[in-house]
């Protein structure tokens, strides 16, 4: 039975790292970037900003532990994502990106290991529907956690929100041209000021081929939680749907143009 309650339940979501619960608790491994997060989720729970994981403490076994956040994950295999649920992740992305503003921490970060480039933020760098815990209101569904921060480390907004679009829209299905457009549009519009749809379009190529050699070199070097993501066909897949939305880009942007200029 103590064995049980140490190695806890394993939870839904999430890519890169198991995580167990243990009552309100989540329970999940470390690395060498953990200082980085913790300081980073300290950050955002002074800041007020509760759909982050709150950061408790370790355990006997050496795992960080974290608060749970409840609430129910999207099955990116056969969801899209509402859009009411999409325009608010991306308000809610604007909180986060503006809450960090500012905040500075050594690392070193799991993938990124340098200092904050001048216009860079601590980016959460893997925020998916997967990463999220979603509940329902009169409104629709909205966001009310966030978690799996491992990935997160500098980059900029626009790297954040071609990573969003990729999963949120979501890009890495081949939607209709026009469908693709209409939501690219309803996700800058709801981010905010300083970001337009054809430029996070443009940006998604790059920042998906980004993750796939991050993947690539992870898993070269061992890293458990790129490992995981073989099991499941990465970067394999990844390199397929990508190369596929490479030919769809000029199409939504067409489609784009054209919902300007109405």
């Amino acid at each position: 039975m103590r064995a049980r309650l140490l190695d806890g339940e394993r939870l839904d979501g999430g890519n890169v790292g198991g995580a167990v619960r243990i009552g309100p608790t989540v329970r999940r491994t470390t690395g060498p970037w953990t200082p980085a997060v913790h300081g980073l989720l300290t950050r955002l729970a002074e800041a007020g900003l509760v759909e982050a994981p709150r950061f408790l403490g370790v355990d006997e076994l050496g795992r960080e532990v974290l608060s749970h956040l409840p609430g129910r994950v999207v099955d990116v295999d056969s969801e899209t994502p509402a859009l009411p649920l999409l325009t608010h992740a991306m308000r809610w992305l604007r909180r986060y990106h503006d809450v960090v503003e500012g905040f500075v921490h050594p690392g070193p970060w799991r993938t990124i290991d340098r200092p904050l480039a001048a216009g860079e933020i601590v980016c959460h760098h893997d925020f998916a529907p997967y990463n999220v815990a979603v509940s329902s209101t009169a409104d629709g569904e909205q966001v009310v956690g966030v978690f799996d921060w491992d990935m997160a480390g500098p980059g900029s907004r626009l790297e954040d929100l071609a990573f969003a679009a990729w999963n949120w829209v979501p890009l890495h299905r081949p939607l209709p041209p026009d469908e693709a457009a209409r939501r690219m549009e309803a996700m800058a519009q709801s981010y905010g000021e300083g970001v337009a749809a054809a430029g996070i379009l443009l940006a998604v190529v790059p920042r998906i081929e980004r993750s796939i050699e991050v993947i690539r070199a992870g898993q070269a070097a061992g890293d458990e939680g790129m490992l995981n993501l073989a099991k499941v066909g990465e970067p394999d897949r990844t390199v397929s749907a990508v190369h596929a939305l490479r030919t769809r880009v000029p199409d939504i942007e067409r489609r784009l143009v054209e919902r300007r200029l109405r």
